[in-house]
C-alpha cells in the first residue's frame, strides 16, 4: 500500500487541534466540517475483539474550535446516528448550529443532539 503524502498531510492539517471533552451540561455547537472517518480504537484487552470504528467532526463551541471524536454507532440514537440524521434533514452539517446535551462521564457519557430551527 502506498500513501499519498500530500493528501494525508492536508487531512492532518484540517483536523489538527484540541479534542472536545465536555463535562455534563448543555453546549451550543456549530459544525465546521462534515463527518469524517477517524482511526479505529481498541477498547478491550481481548485480542480477539474487533477495533471500534470511529468518526470525527470539527466543531466550534463558544468560539473555540475542537475536534469531536466519537464511535461510529450502529443506531439512530448513537451520537453518529443523531448527527447523520441532522445532516440528512439539513442536507449537510457544515455551518449547522445545534445543542448538545451531555450526561454522565467517562465510559458512561451520553450525548443528545437537539437541532435548532428544523
Amino acid at each position: 500500500m502506498s500513501i499519498d503524502y500530500k493528501l494525508e498531510n492536508k487531512r492532518l492539517e484540517e483536523f489538527s487541534g484540541d479534542y472536545w471533552k465536555p463535562k455534563a451540561g448543555q453546549y451550543k455547537v456549530k459544525a465546521i466540517s462534515e463527518i469524517l472517518e477517524s482511526e479505529s480504537a481498541q477498547f478491550s484487552d481481548d485480542p480477539k475483539a474487533e477495533p471500534q470504528p470511529r468518526a470525527q467532526i470539527k466543531i466550534s463551541v463558544l468560539g473555540k474550535e475542537y475536534i469531536w471524536n466519537f464511535p461510529r454507532g450502529k443506531t439512530v440514537s448513537s451520537t453518529y446516528g443523531q448527527l447523520v440524521h441532522l445532516g440528512s434533514v439539513k442536507e449537510n452539517l457544515t455551518g449547522t448550529e445545534f445543542v448538545v446535551v451531555v450526561v454522565g462521564e467517562g465510559q458512561n457519557i451520553r450525548f443528545t443532539i437537539v437541532a435548532e430551527n428544523l
